[in-house]
């Protein structure tokens, strides 16, 4: 069972629809019932939205790899620093 802080980790693999459909439902339903990453989810979720809305940038496959993993490890950092998990 995925708990608080395995969803943390998994937010940018659901996003890019990059997970296994089995943990992807397990988080789902973790996400109802838990009002912390409910909250955490609809952010990152809102978040992504508006910068697909935003001008496109062409980044080479690789700097957008890296930009991708920073943004999980900014926003692990940030998440679990504010909550405390």
């Amino acid at each position: 069972m995925v708990g608080c802080k395995g969803i943390i980790y998994k937010l940018t693999e659901m996003v890019d629809h990059d997970i296994e459909q089995e943990i992807y439902e397990e988080i789902l339903e973790h996400i109802e019932h838990c009002d912390k990453c409910f909250a955490l989810y609809n952010t990152f979720v809102k978040t992504i939205s508006l910068c697909h809305n935003m001008e496109k940038i062409k980044l080479p496959k690789k700097k957008k790899k890296d930009f991708h993993r920073w943004i999980h490890i900014e926003v692990s950092r940030v998440v679990v620093k504010k909550y405390r998990w």
